[in-house]
């Protein structure tokens, strides 16, 4: 998988942000439309770090964990009646609050993102990882279009991913 076009190479030190979701579902669709901001507007991410549009495509991400020091994933939970509220933790922090976040097995709704962090924990030399998750109002098949809740939280998502990304954070 190769970075979006707009970006040029950068050395092994680079970091890589993978955002996720369906843009065809509603809120799911926060994480093309957060990419497709932040491509839009790269004065706001450290230089080093590359953005990648994953879509659905979970398990194909798992290549991105190479070749880079740090890698924070983004994605939308399941609604719990509090649209917009951001969880943030590690990789390992998230597989044990599954149930809780996605209301349901890691094959469905952010399977994609289970599948991708089981794999990775694989990784012999992997990078750290992190996972922000912004909760939706709603994920409704072939809804395009984030809800106002969401759309309102970008900002606090955006201020979150430059705290995660500054350099004392990183290990």
């Amino acid at each position: 998988m190769s970075p979006l076009p707009s970006q040029p190479p950068l050395p092994h030190a680079a970091r890589h942000l993978l955002c996720l979701g369906n843009a065809l579902h509603g809120d799911d669709g926060l994480g093309p439309a957060l990419a497709q901001a932040l491509l839009a507007a790269p004065q706001l991410l450290p230089a080093d770090v590359r953005v990648f549009e994953l879509g659905t495509r979970g398990l194909d991400g798992l290549a991105l964990f190479e070749g880079c020091r740090q890698v924070l994933l983004i994605d939308a939970c399941e609604p719990r009646g509090q649209p917009g509220r951001i969880w943030q933790g590690s990789a390992a922090d998230l597989l044990s609050q599954w149930q809780v976040l996605f209301g349901s097995a890691p094959t469905e709704h952010g399977g994609g993102l289970g599948f991708l962090l089981r794999a990775a924990a694989s990784l012999e030399a992997g990078p750290e990882v992190e996972v922000i998750l912004l909760e939706a109002q709603q994920l409704r098949a072939f809804s395009p279009g984030l809800s106002a809740a969401v759309r309102a939280a970008l900002p606090a998502l955006i201020a979150r991913i430059q705290a995660a990304l500054e350099p004392a954070h990183v290990l």
